[in-house]
């Protein structure tokens, strides 16, 4: 299923859409299937192992991407304006958070707006631009992307602290038992992608204490590719769990009004749809 070729040779992009259309089809005809199976025989084992190589696939087609996007001229820092500050760090902690692609601890996304944008996003501001992003969608002020809180598998409300962005799909937004963790580990990868594209931003700052916190050591670029090796073979322990885990939660969200999906049960809900007391 590795269709990443070189898209410079002739008839190479036409085939690409060719390929893009047909894949859209077979997701199409999974989901459709999948929408209609009520049994655990009727979920094919062969999905598991496909499904892990179509997130491999994306991740390496992103990784690619990456890099050839950062042989363009590196933009210069974001010029932050004294009368649309609370604006301008919004977009900043919203492009920051897309940077990532994953929830992440406050200050892992702090210290990556610091580098990539060169803006100082504290973390104690984060609160009141996820509050702000709220009270203007209850007033109808409809933005293409909001920030949103991430919700608790258990129970589908609001997790303090902790911001997604309300184009991502439900089960990245969900936080379970296995999540913070598996996050931790993706954003880990995705510093690593970024510290090797961009040498000459100080990504291993922003890496270096998050991979501290799960005692992985990297003091130079040329243990990149070692932590690479060491957190995705943590992550292939415990991500079909929280896959799983997530996508139940998702489920159980789907029902909820949208107001609710993006930011949370007033009160919790069971696995059973019902409120808890």
């Amino acid at each position: 299923m590795h269709y990443i070729g070189n898209v410079d040779q002739p008839g190479a992009v036409q085939m690409s859409k060719k390929l893009a259309a047909r894949l859209a089809e077979t997701v199409h005809a999974l989901r459709r299937d999948l929408a209609l199976a009520d049994q655990p025989e009727q979920f094919p084992e062969y999905l598991d192992p496909l499904l892990r190589e179509m997130r491999e696939t994306i991740e390496a087609i992103e990784r690619r991407r990456d890099e050839l996007r950062s042989k363009r001229a590196v933009p210069g820092p974001k010029i932050i304006s004294e009368s649309g500050e609370g604006v301008q760090k919004r977009e900043v902690l919203i492009d920051t958070l897309e940077l990532l692609r994953r929830p992440a601890a406050p200050a892992t996304v702090s210290k990556a707006a610091a580098v990539a944008f060169d803006v100082d996003v504290a973390p104690s501001q984060f609160a009141s631009m996820r509050k702000g992003d709220e009270r203007a969608y209850m007033r109808g002020r409809r933005r293409r992307v909001i920030l949103v809180p991430a919700l608790s598998a258990s129970d589908l409300t609001a997790r303090a602290r902790t911001i997604t962005l309300s184009d991502w799909p439900l089960e990245k937004r969900i936080i379970g038992n296995l999540s913070e963790r598996v996050d931790a580990f993706h954003v880990m990868r995705r510093l690593v992608d970024l510290a090797k594209a961009e040498p000459e931003r100080k990504w291993l700052s922003v890496l270096q204490p998050l991979a501290n916190d799960f005692r992985f050591q990297v003091k130079s670029a040329d243990e990149l590719p070692a932590l690479w090796d060491k957190v995705d073979g943590e992550l292939k322990k415990i991500e079909a769990k929280d896959i799983e885990d997530r996508s139940a939660a998702a489920s159980r969200a789907a029902k909820l009004p949208e107001s609710r999906r993006l930011f949370g049960a007033f009160i919790g809900i069971d696995n059973e749809g019902e409120q808890l007391v």
